[in-house]
């Protein structure tokens, strides 16, 4: 008896640990794959806003992690997830205004979904979700220019809206595949 109980609650840790590495490379994976694509993109066009690399940077699902944590363990392995993550992202972005922006998206996901376990949610969750990342962008953007542009201000936020719906999309795809490997 006390073997099987206390076995597996091991098997749930090491599941739960796999799920945070898993979610760590997913949304590390798809958050180089799209800083490259914006990079790419920002040194192809020449008009103001859209050869900035930094407003595509804040196209990136960094919420995804969050979001797939949340939903498949508890708000507090999620919070371990994020700061991990947004020292990470810190790290290889060498920027520590994504970074911030990073941990803010992902507490704010934590949020959100702490309480929610249904699927529908999703929808509503990135709507908020993209709406707190258009206000991080704006607050991180009037932080860090010494003359902003409005412009510039906008198709960030407008990145970063999108940013936000975009992880729960990935999410709303992928937590069926992760709740059958890791549940």
């Amino acid at each position: 008896q006390y073997l099987v109980r206390y076995q597996d609650q091991h098997l749930r840790v090491r599941r739960h640990f796999l799920l945070q590495i898993a979610s760590l490379a997913v949304t590390l994976g798809l958050a180089r794959l799209l800083f490259a694509l914006g990079s790419a993109m920002s040194q192809s066009s020449a008009i103001s806003p859209f050869n900035s690399a930094d407003g595509y940077k804040y196209l990136a699902p960094l919420a995804l992690g969050a979001v797939l944590v949340t939903l498949l363990t508890d708000a507090n392995a999620a919070f371990v997830f994020s700061a991990i993550l947004t020292v990470l992202v810190g790290v290889f972005s060498g920027d520590v205004y994504l970074a911030a922006y990073t941990l803010m998206t992902s507490a704010g996901a934590i949020y959100h979904l702490e309480k929610c376990r249904d699927r529908t949610a999703l929808v509503a969750a990135g709507l908020w979700i993209g709406g707190l990342n258009a206000a991080t962008a704006f607050a991180l953007d009037l932080l860090r220019a010494s003359e902003p542009q409005i412009s510039l201000i906008v198709f960030d936020s407008l990145c970063a809206f999108l940013g936000g719906v975009l992880a729960t999309m990935v999410a709303s795809i992928l937590l069926p595949l992760f709740e059958w490997l890791f549940k």
